[in-house]
């Protein structure tokens, strides 16, 4: 059940990475991770921790933490003062796209029939699609981390089988499996290429599925109910107690990325869904979501007919529309080909709102530095919308592990994993404290 890309990280005899770093300096352990998880059947998972702790309107009283969380990879700690480099930073007014989404009401998941090991005709691998290098020739890491932190106290964790080979007479058909996994207040949810199944939290019993991806977006009719592409994630909107799932469909065009909003707090109910297209040209890649209490935030790779990078894609969902079934739309702007794997922040549960009007916080890595936008979203006037960055902090000097490529070795087998090591790790994760020894 382990993933770089799961949302939980678990117990076990896993170890957490755990570095004090200073001022602007980037801890860089190892950017890895995609899939072929050595750590696949115990929830256990290795967790890549990036810190900013952020003074808001001066007040030292008030942090703001940001953590990106990955597997086996960076760990930073940076204090910025946004009223000082925002009012350097370019001002993109007015979003590139605004769309309306085609949308409906899902039958109740948990009248949905579910899938069993698909036929080897029907196993695909899913294409890595590889960003441009961000970083120089590779280099001795001035402050990468030699070894392995103490182990921490953990409380031992109700253990059962996830959407795996073999459990519940299931097997994955894609590769890589992209598994993705989301905490509720009484249930879990986990996706794996290319379906879904919904756990008891406390018990670990198997409440539904698995359930093919596209058989939940059924209702809506076209590309996102007649493929299955997977990519997913999974999201629980801890301000609303709601379901947030979400995959693309790129099989054929228009290019869309399908989304379903949980009724209730049960994952096991019907589902406000949305198809958000990307028109024909665009091939929305690697999507990550990111709750922020004016919308969903979300990004993308995009790679223009599936082949040519042409930077990321910086979207919002207009959440309050979509928590009520009413029709939605998405703002979108458009960043160039110097900038790609860039993540949405994501609060970290309600008691981390933002301040009301906050904009939402973006962040991806450049050559020996951190880059951060902030998009303000008017839905009331889309064009008084506006992408403020990116505003550059330098962190001491990395590369990246081959390019990005294949080159993670593991115990016992001569198969390697994917670095990743093109993109930070998604969640992008962000709490604020109001008390002043939040800062460590």
């Amino acid at each position: 059940m382990t993933h770089a890309e799961q949302n939980l990280a678990g117990g076990g005899d896993c170890r957490r990475t755990s570095v004090t770093t200073g001022y602007n300096t980037l801890r860089r352990v190892l950017l890895s991770g995609r899939h072929r998880d050595p750590c696949e059947k115990p929830m256990c998972v290795w967790r890549q921790r990036l810190f900013l702790v952020v003074k808001t309107n001066g007040d030292d009283m008030h942090k703001t933490f940001f953590a990106l969380s990955g597997l086996a990879a960076t760990v930073i700690a940076s204090f910025i003062s946004p009223e000082t480099a925002l009012g350097k930073a370019p001002v993109a007014t007015g979003p590139d796209a605004i769309d309306t989404a085609a949308h409906a009401v899902s039958p109740r998941v948990g009248d949905m029939g579910t899938v069993s090991a698909p036929g080897l005709e029907q196993k695909r691998e899913k294409p890595l699609r590889l960003l441009p290098q961000a970083t120089g020739p590779e280099q001795p890491d001035p402050v990468v981390q030699a070894n392995a932190g103490p182990y921490v106290g953990t409380t031992t964790p109700v253990g059962y089988p996830g959407v795996g080979s073999g459990d519940y007479g299931f097997t994955p058909n894609a590769a890589p499996p992209d598994p993705n996994l989301a905490v509720g207040a009484t249930q879990i949810v986990q996706w794996v290429n290319e379906s879904f199944a919904v756990f008891d939290k406390s018990t670990g019993a198997l409440l539904k599925g698995p359930v093919a991806g596209n058989t939940l977006f059924a209702a809506l009719g076209g590309g996102c109910a007649a493929n299955n592409d997977g990519d997913p994630i999974a999201q629980y909107d801890k301000i609303a107690n709601r379901w947030v799932l979400t995959q693309f469909s790129v099989s054929t065009t228009p290019y869309l990325q399908c989304v379903a909003v949980s009724t209730t707090s049960d994952a096991t109910g019907t589902y406000h869904l949305y198809a958000f297209s990307y028109g024909t040209t665009q091939f929305n890649d690697y999507p990550k979501l990111g709750v922020w209490p004016d919308a969903y935030y979300i990004t993308f790779n995009i790679f223009n007919n599936g082949q040519t990078f042409a930077g990321s894609k910086l979207c919002a969902y207009n959440r309050t529309a979509m928590l009520s079934g009413a029709a939605a739309t998405q703002q979108c702007f458009q960043l160039s080909t110097s900038y790609g794997g860039v993540l949405p922040a994501d609060l970290d549960g309600a008691a981390s709102l933002p301040a009301s009007g906050t904009p939402e916080p973006f962040i991806n890595f450049g050559s020996n530095s951190l880059n951060v936008w902030r998009f303000s979203v008017n839905w009331t006037t889309p064009a008084n919308s506006t992408l403020t960055g990116p505003i550059n902090l330098p962190v001491a000097a990395f590369t990246e592990a081959c390019s990005g490529g294949t080159c993670i070795k593991q115990p016992g087998t001569s198969n390697q994993l994917d670095s990743l090591a093109d993109r930070l790790m998604y969640r992008f994760a962000y709490r604020r404290s109001t008390a002043a020894s939040a800062a460590r």
